[in-house]
């Protein structure tokens, strides 16, 4: 490629992978999250925030604060909204192997009030981990079941 300009240059890429979704169809929703956990560059499509700390008796306290709006919702009577998502804390060693992991599901309906309140400050779960020893890597995920979108984070331990 020319650009028609001194002392610049061009980046682009040559092409770019796709996946067939008729390929997915079939795909197990876990499978996709244990490969997000795996991946070093972070999905983004759920974000949320975490603080790790450390809990009684060999515990690792996890606080997900989960921004609502980038969940999806089902509605349900009464004019409720339900959330359908899975967090995910999984401890991995130094050498890629995990050693701990933990999961919390939540599907359930809101009324309009307690929605809005999540919508606005977002939605704040806390899951407690065995900690082993070593200088180990946290890596977390949340998926919305209905959309499949995923978003993940690590921390150092």
């Amino acid at each position: 490629m020319k650009v028609n300009r001194d002392g610049v240059d061009s980046r682009y890429r040559r092409g770019y992978f796709a996946i067939d979704p008729a390929s997915l169809k079939d795909r197990n929703p876990e499978q996709g999250t244990a490969e997000a956990l795996q991946d070093r560059a972070p999905d983004t499509l759920v974000t949320f925030s975490a603080q790790v700390k450390p809990g009684a008796a060999g515990k690792l306290g996890v606080d997900f604060l989960v921004d609502a709006r980038t969940l999806s919702t089902e509605d349900v009577s009464g004019g409720n909204k339900k959330f359908n998502v899975v967090l995910y804390a999984a401890i991995f060693a130094p050498d890629g192997k995990m050693v701990g992991n933990q999961s919390l599901k939540v599907d359930q309906a809101f009324d309009a009030a307690t929605y809005q309140k999540i919508v606005e400050k977002g939605m704040l779960l806390h899951m407690d981990l065995n900690l082993p020893p070593g200088k180990n890597e946290l890596r977390m995920a949340v998926r919305d079941n209905r959309t499949g979108n995923t978003g993940t984070l690590r921390a150092p331990l």
